[in-house]
């Protein structure tokens, strides 16, 4: 069997056309030897896919497409967004038999068939999305999150493997976070980034001050980058956040003014000085956004006021969408006290 490394980040395929949505189909075939994936499983993502991308192509004038791959917990994730007008029935339209363009339209209806957690989000005439995750039978089970999260991460435009790192981690008191940034972009700076995200993921749950220690070690021994991290006690609803060189982090909430979490100038991984801590409140409806500077700052004006409604990957796909610069890797990290 070919040895195949299981890239951290979302894949992102610009559909316009048809042929378009054959490029992102097609590209699910290089990860047919990976386990907890079988044959009727990735045959279904294409499917879901092959209907989304079409979708895309047909209704809004073209988007984007993106998915990935989770080999820790066996599922596929893949997002269809667009700036189209959106579906007026939503509901209706996953019925099979159902279409306003001419189809069979039994697509929608397979896509829910398929999928594990589907959700669909509009904002009219501005952002429409699709969310589909799907998930084989046998693959290990994970414990239901206290929050609701989501993070995305793309590799600069014209590359497979982004240089940043994105995690979250619970326990039944905590949620832990890490966004990673490694210098530069592309390989390099992932093995830096994924050094880092791999032993944030092995030892959650130390001290900040001896995961700092551990991970700045790491970091160290590689090209170094910047990062914000953290955890969130879910009893006290309370933020502690650490964040060194320039990542944005944010706390916001529905007719409040955001709180803007201050990072320390600095390399992580030359610079050994643990930032003092930031705690705030993180009540109910309060929404982290953590990103890399792969996006343009989020204020408050990025954020409409329908989009406090919508569930986490929504948020991340709105943001990136909005933001990305498309000129490096670039990563958000969601999380929201909302379940």
């Amino acid at each position: 069997m070919v040895k195949f490394t299981l890239p951290h980040n979302f894949l992102r395929f610009k559909i316009k056309a048809q042929t378009d949505v054959g490029v992102a189909r097609r590209e699910i075939d290089g990860f047919k030897d990976l386990p907890y994936f079988t044959p009727l499983t990735l045959a279904e993502a294409k499917l879901v896919i092959t209907e989304l991308g079409s979708n895309l192509v047909k209704y809004a004038g073209g988007g984007e497409i993106i998915f990935r791959f989770s080999g820790l917990s066996g599922f596929i994730e893949i997002m269809a967004y667009d700036q189209g007008p959106g579906i007026k029935n939503f509901t209706k339209s996953f019925e099979d038999g159902y279409s306003t363009g001419g189809s069979s339209g039994s697509g929608l209806g397979a896509i829910k068939r398929f999928s594990s957690k589907l959700i669909f989000a509009s904002i009219p005439g501005d952002f429409t999305c699709f969310y589909a995750q799907l998930k084989n039978k046998d693959a290990p089970k994970k414990p239901l999150s206290h929050f609701d999260h989501h993070w995305i991460n793309f590799a600069i435009p014209g590359q497979k493997t982004s240089g940043d790192w994105t995690g979250i981690e619970e326990t039944k008191e905590e949620t832990h976070f890490l966004l990673m940034d490694g210098l530069g972009h592309g390989s390099e700076a992932a093995d830096s980034s994924t050094s880092v995200g791999n032993y944030f993921r092995r030892n959650f749950n130390l001290s900040p001050e001896s995961l700092w220690e551990g991970m700045f070690q790491e970091a160290n021994a590689k090209r170094g980058g910047v990062l914000g991290f953290g955890e969130i006690h879910h009893e006290k609803e309370e933020l502690t956040f650490f964040g060194m060189g320039n990542v944005q982090a944010a706390i916001y909430q529905y007719g409040e003014k955001p709180k803007h979490l201050i990072s320390k100038s600095g390399l992580f991984g030359k610079d050994q000085n643990l930032p003092k801590p930031q705690i705030l409140p993180f009540p109910k409806g309060a929404i982290l956004v953590l990103h890399s500077d792969g996006l343009s700052n989020v204020t408050s004006k990025d954020f409409p006021s329908e989009l406090y409604g919508k569930e986490s990957p929504v948020i991340a796909a709105y943001l990136m969408h909005k933001k990305i610069r498309n000129t490096d890797d670039a990563s958000i990290l969601i999380i929201k006290n909302d379940l």
